[in-house]
């Protein structure tokens, strides 16, 4: 039972992983006529410093990283995996065009990418956890 769990924790940080790489891969093989230049960072609240668009997420990565290997919790490292890989992915695209590249549509007013949904799975999935966390204490709490 424990090698078939160790398993698949490695193939959803692997699929995770492979979910960026394919997040590049469309980045740079769609059609231009499909692609989307984001020059704003941070869910486009900000525009223009490198601080914001280089920086900050230099040191959210970092303790990110950090995170992962503190953490006790899979579920929570996997999250944060999530948010890694997605954030790496969208640092990649600043450096290389000064813009993460967009390509998803979602309604008529913005677009996305596949690294932004790594990040926003990865924010949900602390979340979930965290709700569970805290439903599972009042439980036992309210039990004794």
């Amino acid at each position: 039972m424990r090698k078939e769990t160790t398993k698949i924790k490695i193939i959803l940080f692997w699929g995770t992983l492979l979910v960026g790489v394919i997040d590049q891969l469309f980045k740079n093989f769609l059609p231009k006529s499909l692609i989307y230049k984001n020059s704003q960072a941070i869910f486009g609240y900000f525009d223009g410093s490198v601080a914001v668009k280089i920086i900050i997420p230099i040191l959210i990565i970092v303790i990110i990283c950090i995170s992962v290997i503190k953490s006790r919790s899979f579920w929570i490292k996997l999250s944060l995996f999530a948010i890694l890989v997605g954030g790496i992915s969208n640092l990649i695209d600043r450096l290389l065009y000064n813009a993460t590249i967009d390509y998803l549509p979602f309604f008529r007013f913005s677009k996305f990418n596949i690294a932004d949904l790594l990040v926003y799975m990865g924010i949900g999935g602390i979340m979930v956890n965290c709700m569970l966390n805290n439903t599972a204490r009042s439980i036992k709490y309210a039990n004794r």
